[in-house]
């Protein structure tokens, strides 16, 4: 009795673990989905490119003795997803020089990154910025163009040292600036001791070759590189130069040798000093530099075999209440305050954006009112610091808990990869939802404005808030171009939207930000809408209307999770989360499900403790009894 007791209390233990697994899974959310949008970067270690955060960022850039270029980006932009190859490349192609300037990454998509991406007013992705060595704290370093390809990058940031060393910033660097000796017998002059050859490179006024070779070599120590310019014409007399480039090398006794360049290139000048100077016992610290070339090919060609591998999937055609609340949650809490200060057209914009969720997004328990009264706490104010917005939409949603149903994962747009779909199709399932809900409820409007109110607000936010900077400029020059504005009523505005959307998905399908299980086609297809195409595969614009405000016309939007848990599913309408509060599950007094499942356990251990105790006690008794029993015989 006593050990099948322990075996009891064994078993309990174990139920307990169990429970403790589950509710801690619900309650801090699957480890393997995304945090709302993701905690999934673009780059790796393998890239070269040092990762930061929030918990790094200011320690490593901030009083620095090297330089830093950091790219601001975000995983789910498509743009950014472009960038990123030319990211990695520059970060390969200049290794060498990292202790002069070194590459760097931030993922703002990353929630606990968003303060710190919003004190560097990063408002549109990716952005790059440029910090000097000794950049102190609240530098917001120097903002760089974008780019096509890393050659370009690296002009910028050549561009940059080079005022630095104007500055008097970064005495110890190799010198980049143009050679403006005249004499021959120059050249020696001032040169360290331990240098055995020097080099000249002659090359035209607007290059940067030499600037990028003299990098490279820079702690290659028993040489000096240094650039003669097609303006310093006695030296180029000197030496007889009439073309360019053109490469000397001159040793310490004064003799000169012409080496020969087989390509005018970064590569190519490389490769003749390496061949000049190994026969000579140098060496030169330099591996082979790969730029935008054989790794990218290689890894397109990879990328090309496992997108014709891929079975692609057909999604289903309904809403998710989930996608509709974490694409607000993303835009509200995350998008919106990176703004460093709101106002003007920028605030007129989130107004117009706050109304329209308000009145025409079909959200569960009357949630209106919490957009309206956020709304109505900026409505009479002339601007708002995003992070006062972010203050305000958090303490709002504390006092109306549970502002959200769900947990806030995507389940529609949920992609193959979680840098792929999610907030740009989030934010298409929204918009979508609101012109036709609007229509439903304006279908008798005569209001000469009300057929772009809906569109009026998206193309706001589109232009203000929406982080993609390349994306946003292709959504408004589209807008433009297909008259947005001159929209005459609400049904054509349903399918201006539609247009809008086929037309983006034509000019991304099959680019690198395509998710391959899911292509981007002519929507809706044949399968999920046969009567929408005619025989001759033209648009039947009335069954497309009809189609979409079936599906998108719903106030009882579902949860729509085909893998959610079967003990989610019977817990989750009375448990539901608020991650302005906390991360795990609210139940009556603020207690969670970890606290209940510890209560049912100590509980239950305790009784069991107790029927021990008894049994103990008892089994105890009875052997006392016995004892007496028999020793009574004895004495008989």
């Amino acid at each position: 009795m006593y050990m099948l007791s322990i075996k009891l209390v064994f078993q309990l233990f174990v139920i307990y673990f169990i429970i403790v697994k589950n509710a801690s899974s619900f309650a801090f959310g699957d480890k393997n989905q995304p945090e709302s949008i993701t905690n999934e970067g673009l780059y790796n270690a393998n890239d070269h490119v040092v990762i930061l955060n929030i918990s790094n960022l200011k320690s490593t850039i901030h009083g620095s003795k090297i330089a830093w270029v950091v790219e601001f980006y975000s995983s789910w932009c498509g743009h950014c997803q472009r960038f990123a190859p030319i990211w990695k490349s520059l970060a390969r192609s200049i290794k060498s020089w990292r202790d002069i300037v070194d590459v760097a990454a931030i993922d703002c998509a990353n929630s606990d990154n968003n303060p710190l991406c919003r004190e560097y007013e990063i408002t549109s992705y990716p952005m790059i910025r440029y910090f000097s060595p000794n950049t102190k704290i609240g530098g917001l370093g120097v903002t760089l163009d974008q780019v096509k390809n890393e050659e370009m990058m690296e002009n910028h940031i050549i561009k940059q040292l080079e005022n630095d060393q104007e500055a008097g910033i970064g005495i110890k660097w190799p010198n980049i600036t143009p050679c403006r000796s005249s004499e021959s017998e120059d050249v020696w002059k001032g040169v360290r001791a331990n240098v055995v050859y020097k080099f000249l490179l002659f090359e035209q006024t607007d290059s940067f070759l030499g600037r990028k070779v003299i990098l490279d070599f820079h702690n290659t120590t028993e040489i000096l590189i240094r650039r003669v310019t097609s303006d310093n014409q006695m030296l180029c007399m000197n030496y007889q130069v009439t073309s360019f480039p053109n490469l000397f090398a001159i040793d310490r006794g004064g003799v000169r040798r012409k080496l020969k360049i087989i390509t005018p290139t970064r590569l190519g000048v490389m490769n003749s000093i390496n061949h000049f100077i190994q026969p000579k016992g140098l060496t030169s610290n330099i591996s082979k530099i790969v730029t935008n070339n054989e790794f990218d090919k290689n890894e397109n060609a990879k990328t090309s075999q496992s997108i014709m591998d891929t079975v692609v999937n057909v999604v289903d055609d309904d809403v998710a209440l989930a996608d509709l609340e974490a694409v607000v949650y993303y835009s509200l809490e995350h998008e919106i305050p990176l703004q460093k200060t709101i106002r003007d057209l920028q605030l007129a914009a989130l107004k117009n954006y706050l109304a329209a969720l308000a009145e025409y997004l079909p959200l569960k328990n009357g949630k209106s009112t919490y957009f309206r009264a956020i709304l109505n706490a900026i409505n009479e104010n002339d601007s708002i610091k995003g992070e006062d917005f972010y203050k305000l939409v958090n303490s709002t949603a504390e006092k109306m808990s549970p502002v959200y149903t769900t947990n806030q994962q995507w389940v529609r747009c949920k992609g193959s990869n979680p840098r792929l779909r999610g907030y740009p199709c989030g934010l298409w399932t929204l918009f979508h939802t609101l012109t036709t809900n609007y229509a439903a409820v304006n279908s008798e409007s005569t209001s000469i404005n009300s057929p772009t109110k809906i569109l009026s607000a998206i193309h706001g936010y589109v232009k203000y808030f929406f982080g993609c900077a390349d994306c946003s400029d292709h959504f408004v020059n589209m807008a433009e171009q297909l008259k947005i504005f001159q929209v005459k009523s609400v049904d054509e505005s349903i399918l201006w939207l539609w247009q809008a959307h086929n037309e983006v998905n034509k000019r991304i399908s099959g680019d690198v930000t395509e998710d391959p299980k899911f292509p981007k086609i002519q929507y809706p297809s044949k399968f999920h809408c046969p009567q929408c195409r005619d025989n001759d595969d033209e648009w039947n614009l009335t069954q497309v209307l009809k189609y979409l405000k079936k599906k998108y016309t719903n106030p009882d939007v579902e949860y729509n999770n085909i893998s959610e848990p079967h003990y989610l599913k019977l817990i989750r309408t009375e448990l539901p989360m608020n991650k302005n509060i906390t991360h795990q599950q609210k139940i009556g007094w603020d207690f969670t499900l970890f606290d209940i499942s510890i209560c049912v356990v100590l509980y239950i251990t305790s009784a069991v403790i107790l029927t021990l105790v008894c049994i103990k006690f008892l089994v105890k008794r009875s052997s006392k009894k016995k004892m007496q029993i028999h020793s009574l015989f004895l004495r008989v």
